[in-house]
């Protein structure tokens, strides 16, 4: 699974809010919800987050591996 907990510790180290973000990247309320809730989201949005706070993919997401078997 991928997990965005990166992406709000970079928001917060830059002293950024998560409204402020998404109205940069012109993103709706619902995206960040996704992104709030670890749920897929389009790479484009990743594409523009990344533009914005001038980082890689990597800075802002992680996979953990799953339990399921």
């Amino acid at each position: 699974m991928i997990t965005y907990y990166k992406l709000f510790d970079v928001l917060k180290r830059r002293q950024m809010t998560v409204e402020q973000l998404r109205i940069d990247i012109q993103a709706s309320s619902s995206t960040m919800t996704k992104l709030r809730k670890n749920q897929n989201v389009a790479i484009d949005v990743i594409d523009r987050i990344c533009d914005r706070l001038d980082c890689q993919p990597g800075d802002l997401m992680e996979f953990e591996k799953s339990l399921k078997s």
